[in-house]
């Protein structure tokens, strides 16, 4: 019985700690792109879309996601051919934005 309760808190106290590194993570990602124009977020899994509802919640932020794409995992020539591809392929779009 005691080794139960000790691999739940130890399997608990785990998952606390990975999300409070991912919030780490995004609080430090969001401040490295807050001077970004567009915002094109790739990759697999759940986590994309965790970061795009993290944005779209930050007002300096919001607004300037353009698209989420679901990918396998890449490598990182990968991850350079995807946003190449994106930006300069004709699927970017600008979003005319108002200034107010």
């Amino acid at each position: 019985m005691q080794f139960e309760t000790t691999y739940a808190n130890t399997e608990a106290h785990q998952q606390s700690r990975n999300v409070q590194l991912k919030k780490k993570y995004f609080r430090k990602l969001t401040e490295l792109i807050h001077d970004a124009d567009y915002i094109y977020i790739a990759g697999p899994g759940k986590t994309k879309n965790e970061l795009k509802n993290l944005i779209e919640k930050e007002a300096f932020l919001n607004g300037k996601i353009t698209h989420v794409d679901a990918t396998g995992e890449l490598t990182r020539k990968q991850v350079i051919a995807l946003v190449n591809d994106y930006f300069s392929g004709g699927r970017f779009k600008i979003k005319e934005r108002v200034l107010t």
